[in-house]
């Protein structure tokens, strides 16, 4: 499992945080929760991607029909 985008913003985060020197600010703090909440949506995503491919190997057609997401 490969998450991109948390990596970049993670990356990105990291880079912005030692060459402004605000370790322990309220803008550390954002960021983290931004690189949360990316990583949050890439792992619901890839839950889908998985679920998506098992309900293709059902052969019941009222499960394949039934949607969660």
């Amino acid at each position: 499992m490969h998450f991109a985008r948390t990596k970049t913003v993670l990356d990105d985060a990291q880079k912005l945080i030692s060459n402004n020197n605000l370790e322990g600010s309220p803008i550390e703090s954002y960021l983290a929760q931004y690189a949360l909440i990316c990583l949050c949506a890439e792992l619901q995503q890839s839950v889908y991607d998985e679920l998506e491919i098992s309900v293709e190997t059902i052969e019941s057609k009222e499960i394949k029909n039934f949607k969660i997401f």
